[in-house]
C-alpha cells in the first residue's frame, strides 16, 4: 500500500505540474509548477518506509520457510529500521508543528507594528 500511495503522489505531483500550464494566469490563481516538484519529493517519505517494510516480510517469510535464526534477526533489524525512520518523522513533524504555530502567531504580530 505504501508504494502504490507513492505512486499516486507522484502522479498527483505531474498533475499539479500539467495544470499549472492551463490554468488561468490571473493574479493568484495560478499554482507554481515547484509544487508538483515537491509532491514528488514528498513521495519519498512513503517510499522509505514501504522498503522497510518489504524486507521485513520478505525476511520473515523465508525464516518461515527455512526456520533459519539468521532470516529472522534479519526481519527484525528491517522492522527495527521502520520503526527508527517513523519515529524520527514523527519528531520532525512535531518540530515543523511547533515552528508553524510561532510562526502563526509571530507573524501577524510583526506585521501589525
Amino acid at each position: 500500500m505504501g508504494f502504490i500511495g507513492a505512486a499516486f503522489i507522484v502522479l498527483i505531483g505531474i498533475l499539479i505540474m500539467l495544470a499549472s500550464n492551463f490554468l488561468p494566469k490571473e493574479a493568484g490563481a495560478k499554482i507554481p509548477p515547484f509544487v508538483g516538484i515537491i509532491y514528488m519529493l514528498l513521495s519519498i517519505f512513503y517510499i522509505i518506509p514501504s522498503i522497510y517494510l518489504f524486507k521485513y516480510s520478505s525476511a520473515l517469510n523465508c525464516y518461515l520457510n527455512n526456520k533459519m535464526e539468521s532470516e529472522m534477526e534479519s526481519a527484525l533489524s528491517y522492522q527495527k529500521s521502520f520503526w527508527k525512520f517513523i519515529g524520527l518523522a514523527c519528531v520532525i513533524g512535531m518540530v515543523f508543528a511547533v515552528v508553524g504555530i510561532i510562526a502563526a502567531i509571530a507573524i501577524p504580530l510583526m506585521i501589525k507594528h
